[in-house]
């Protein structure tokens, strides 16, 4: 039923994602049984912490607290953000890095909000994916959560009954914000989840929830804020799909924490669905071209 319903909203994937090298950073995967790599560097935290009796949840928090430059991504996932090869060293020279690997960005990619004059034309969709025949079935999305993982939802008038709390990754932002102010995530949603009403469009899975999960104000974010997300989507929101309508065109060796960020939903039973491009091209892009991953061109 879940892998039918992932299939059928994927349409949504279809705002994609492109090309980008630079990088900002690394995301660091620390060791197992971290804590008894610091026990010798107990002047860096102070005394006062106990290592024996840290788990390494613990451990990861404690890093980011007392490092500056090294930023939590996901504590029950031993990952970290170190800003600058400085910071690196550092958690190189203490013994607890596992692996590493350059915090890239992503990009969204292929919906001009600015021509959404009209909404009829719009509705291809529905009838490429035959939504109809879904619906004459009974399935309408009900009891079924998915996690948008994008720029943020704007509650408008066609779609905010289907939103419940998410969460917002972007620095420096109020975390319960999740407004999307780049107009890329509201579609997104649209596609999903607008209601059947006689407002604008409709959605393929009507009745669905959407949970935003915010990752960026504009066109290009960290890849370490996705794997952020996808693990809380799976972990605090219990999201029974992701849509990532995001990626890159690249070697996917350049995204290790990526995928398994990925799989680790699959293996819990979330169907992901992201998008592989709107250019035809032929060139692979992730996280749509990992397996297990609902691809969607």
């Amino acid at each position: 039923m879940k892998r039918f319903f992932g299939l059928l909203i994927a349409v949504a994937a279809l705002s994609l994602c492109c090309l980008a090298q630079e990088y900002d950073g690394y995301i660091v995967r620390l060791k197992e049984n971290t804590a008894q790599f610091l026990v010798n560097e107990m002047s860096l935290f102070g005394s006062a912490f106990l290592m024996s009796d840290m788990n390494d949840s613990d451990v990861v928090r404690l890093l980011s607290d007392e490092i500056p430059e090294v930023k939590e991504i996901s504590a029950d996932h031993n990952l970290v953000k170190a800003v600058d090869e400085d910071s690196l060293q550092k958690l190189i020279s203490l013994g607890v890095v596992e692996s590493f690997e350059e915090d890239i960005f992503l990009e969204l990619y292929g919906y001009d909000y600015s021509a959404n004059a009209g909404y009829s034309y719009q509705k291809w969709y529905l009838d490429a994916v035959n939504a109809s025949f879904a619906w004459d079935a009974g399935i309408f999305g009900k009891d079924i959560t998915v996690a948008v993982i994008d720029s943020g939802v704007y509650p408008h008038p066609d779609i905010e009954n289907n939103i419940i709390p998410g969460r917002n990754y972007v620095e420096g932002e109020d975390v319960s914000d999740t407004v999307d102010k780049h107009f890329h995530g509201t579609a997104v949603a649209g596609l999903i989840a607008a209601q059947c009403n006689k407002l604008a469009t409709v959605g393929i899975s009507f009745r669905t929830k959407i949970v935003p999960l915010k990752v960026t104000n504009g066109q290009t974010f960290n890849v370490s804020l996705a794997e952020k997300a996808i693990y809380d989507a799976v972990d605090h929101f219990n999201c029974d799909v992701i849509n990532l309508s995001l990626g890159v065109v690249d070697d996917k060796r350049l995204l290790v924490e990526l995928e398994k960020a990925v799989n680790y939903a699959i293996e819990n039973n979330v169907v992901v669905v992201a998008a592989a491009g709107n250019g035809g091209g032929t060139a692979y892009s992730y996280p749509a071209s990992y397996d297990n991953v609902v691809s969607v061109a």
